[in-house]
C-alpha cells in the first residue's frame, strides 16, 4: 500500500505541515486514525510498517510531522518550538482529517505523541486513543533522568545543565540503548541514524515534567502499551497511566522505546491493529 504525502500550507505564523496517507478515503463506518510521532522521530515511524498494515484492514490513517520534522516547514525555529506549538500542529491536522472524512480521527501516539494525544483528548472528544511508549509523565520523566545520569552521565549533566537536553539524542549511544537495545546495531543503524539527524525542541522536552494532564473528555476506549526495558516508560509508569484511565497496559518482553519500528514491530503492530479491529469492526458491504 502506498503512502501520500501532503503539504498543508503557511498559513500566518503557522508553518507547512507534512501529513502522510495510507488508506483509501470513503470509509464512513468507523473514523480514520491520526497517528503523532515521538521526540527527534517522525511521521515514517508509522508509515513504513503500521500504516500499510492497517491499510489492509480497510484503516485509513494518517501520519503528522510536526513542525520542523520531515517535510514540514519552521525547521529553522525547531529549537525554540514550545508544546503549545506542537499541539497547535495536532489541531490543525486534525481539522484538515476531519474535513477530508468528515469524522474526527482516532488519535495514536508515541512517547512524545502519545502526550500530544492525551493532551488533545483531554480537550477535545475523539473516537479513541491509544498511548504508546510513555506512561505516566512525572514518574517516566524522573525514571528516564535517573536512567540517562546513570548510563551516560556527562552527556545526561552536561544535557540538564546546558538546558539542551536534545544534545543527548545526537550520539549513536543514547540513541540507540533508548530506542533498540539488545537489538544487532547494524540492524537498526538507518533508524538511528535518522532519528540522531533530526533536531528537536529543547523547550518541548523541558516542559513535559510540567505538564499536568486532565482526563479525556468523554472517556473513549484507551490502549497503553510499552516495551518493558523502555528507559522513558520507566518505574512502572506506564501501568500507573493505564490504570489512571480504566484500562490494563499491553508491556511488550524484551522491547525498548521503539515498538512500531524496530525489528521486532510486528509485535507491537499486531496489538494495536487487534485492539483497533475489536473496537471498531469494519462493516462489510
Amino acid at each position: 500500500m502506498s503512502i501520500q504525502s501532503q503539504i498543508l500550507p503557511t498559513s500566518g505564523e503557522y508553518p507547512a505541515l507534512e501529513i502522510q496517507r495510507s488508506g483509501a478515503l470513503g470509509d464512513a463506518s468507523r473514523p480514520a486514525i491520526l497517528f503523532l510521532h515521538g521526540y527527534t522521530s517522525g511521521a515514517w515511524q508509522f508509515a513504513e510498517q503500521a500504516m500499510p498494515i492497517l491499510a489492509e484492514d480497510g484503516w485509513t490513517s494518517f501520519a503528522l510531522n510536526l513542525r520542523g520534522h520531515g517535510r514540514s516547514g519552521g525547521r529553522e525555529g525547531i529549537r525554540t518550538a514550545r508544546f503549545a506549538d506542537y499541539a497547535s500542529d495536532v489541531a490543525r491536522a486534525v481539522a484538515h482529517i476531519e474535513g477530508e472524512t468528515g469524522q474526527t480521527p482516532i488519535l495514536g501516539g508515541h512517547s512524545l505523541g502519545s502526550v500530544l494525544v492525551r493532551n488533545y483528548a483531554a480537550r477535545h472528544a475523539v473516537p479513541a486513543i491509544a498511548l504508546l511508549s510513555f506512561g505516566d509523565i512525572k514518574l517516566g520523566m524522573k525514571g528516564f533522568m535517573g536512567w540517562m545520569i546513570k548510563r551516560y552521565p556527562v552527556q545526561g549533566m552536561m544535557g540538564m545543565l546546558t538546558g539542551r537536553p536534545s544534545a543527548m539524542f545526537t550520539k549513536f549511544g543514547p540513541q540507540y540503548d533508548v530506542m533498540y537495545a539488545g537489538h544487532d546495531r547494524d540492524a537498526v543503524r538507518r533508524n538511528v541514524e535518522r532519528l540522531m539527524a533530526q533536531p528537536d525542541s529543547d523547550k518541548v522536552f523541558m516542559e513535559l515534567g510540567k505538564l499536568d494532564l486532565t482526563q479525556p473528555v468523554g472517556n473513549p476506549p484507551v490502549f497503553v502499551m510499552a516495551g518493558d526495558r523502555d528507559p522513558i516508560a520507566s518505574g512502572g509508569s506506564v501501568p500507573a497511566l493505564a490504570r489512571k484511565l480504566g484500562t490494563k497496559a499491553v508491556m511488550l518482553p524484551g522491547q525498548a522505546h521503539d515498538i512500531l519500528a524496530g525489528p521486532d514491530w510486528r509485535t507491537g503492530v499486531g496489538h494495536l491493529r487487534d485492539w483497533l479491529n475489536a473496537q471498531f469492526p469494519q462493516v462489510q458491504s
